[in-house]
């Protein structure tokens, strides 16, 4: 492997192991475990990516010959499934059953999560499992794709989040994944194409919205009682 290879295997838990240092004395010690459960445990959503990676290998979809099929891969093969595995693990195995002071707790949540995703979906690649290295030889993908998956969870863990001020949850959280997976999709296919002045508009876009997100998300005070 290139040199560039190996710091990008490091990323992640890198960032996650910083980041979970930095808020070791901000959270209390039940959501202070939670947190770093959320980084383990969103490793399992790779296998939903890996399950869709392989049907589309059956089936004789992974062929990116034209647009189409580019187009289908990068938003439905690898960001729709993507999401979606972050998306069963936050929502049905991470997010705590319990009274939050703020929504941001639910976006660190989710980018903890999504770094543990990363950090397999790296290890992943490096091995050139089910022939994904060969469709994103990029050294740019390599060192993108853990800041690129920072900004589609807190996209994802902003809805999640803010939807415990509504009762049509169900909303918000459909929202947060499609709003994720299309961000994924955009992103995947910027790389796919090798457009890199799209992608440079596109991160410069994204980083806007997730800074106003973000903003926003620490300003909310949750005031709901403890779900049942």
């Amino acid at each position: 492997m290139r040199p560039a290879q190996y710091i990008a295997l490091f990323i992640a838990p890198v960032v996650a192991l910083i980041v979970l240092l930095y808020l070791r004395n901000v959270y209390d010690r039940k959501s202070y475990s939670l947190l770093v459960k959320s980084y383990f445990l969103g490793m399992f959503g790779v296998i939903l990516v890996l399950l869709a990676k392989y049907i589309s290998d059956e089936i004789g979809i992974s062929d990116l010959r034209n647009l189409k099929r580019t187009l289908f891969f990068a938003f439905v093969t690898t960001g729709f499934a993507s999401e979606l595995g972050k998306f069963i693990m936050l929502r049905f195995f991470i997010m705590p059953r319990r009274k939050l002071d703020s929504s941001i707790y639910t976006i660190v949540l989710s980018i903890i999560s999504s770094l543990g995703f990363a950090t397999v979906a790296i290890i992943v690649l490096m091995l050139d499992f089910l022939g994904i290295r060969e469709i994103y030889p990029s050294i740019l993908f390599d060192l993108s794709y853990v800041p690129a998956s920072v900004i589609f969870a807190i996209i994802m863990g902003f809805f999640l989040g803010t939807a415990k001020f509504y009762n049509s949850r169900f909303f918000f959280f459909l929202t947060g994944l499609a709003a994720a997976a299309i961000f994924h999709g955009i992103y995947k296919f910027c790389i796919l194409t090798s457009d890199w002045k799209l992608l440079s508009l596109f991160a410069f876009g994204s980083v806007i919205i997730v800074f106003v997100m973000t903003i926003k998300a620490i300003l909310q005070k949750d005031t709901s009682k403890e779900e049942p």
